[in-house]
């Protein structure tokens, strides 16, 4: 195969589907050294590559963010009836709480210096150097939000009960 053979839609959706080069190799029939080359020779073809990681990327960083402040999606649940001997469908508006691990997640990655594993050193007036472990802010982010969640949630202020404790 000639890299004009190459269906640059097809790469373009198996990537931004979150496809790797890899899986791409195998899709296409070819060695990783020819996918190496091509990627060499043609500089906006590893363009295109990258920028359509970075689709799949952000759709990543969406779902996580959506799944660690919960969220609500229309969906179709069926019913059988029965007594008539048939299936109804029925609109419905589902919630999903919070997800702790998400949270855990968003907080480790986007304020490491607060809630990653790597203590932070803290010059203290009198007594030097102190070492302190912030990895124990998160249970208390935890235990905090979910006090608010089970408050919060007869008024339907999940939301914003996330970001006060988050903050």
């Amino acid at each position: 195969m000639q890299f004009y053979e190459l269906n640059q839609t097809q790469v373009k959706m198996l990537i931004e589907a979150g496809h790797d080069e890899p899986f791409i190799c195998t899709f296409f029939n070819i060695l990783p050294q020819q996918l190496k080359a091509w990627k060499k020779a043609h500089p906006s073809f590893v363009l295109n590559l990258n920028k359509w990681r970075a689709v799949a990327n952000e759709k990543v960083k969406r779902a996580l963010y959506h799944k660690a402040i919960g969220y609500e999606v229309d969906a179709v649940e069926n019913h059988y009836d029965h007594k008539a001997k048939k299936l109804n469908a029925f609109a419905v508006r589902k919630k999903f709480e919070p997800d702790i691990q998400a949270i855990k997640m968003w907080l480790e990655k986007k304020a490491p210096d607060e809630f990653g594993p790597n203590p932070i050193k803290i010059e203290h007036e009198h007594e030097g150097e102190v070492t302190q472990n912030h990895k124990g802010k998160i249970e208390v982010a935890q235990e905090d939000l979910l006090d608010r969640l089970i408050t919060d949630k007869e008024s339907n202020r999940i939301g914003d009960a996330l970001r006060d404790a988050l903050q």
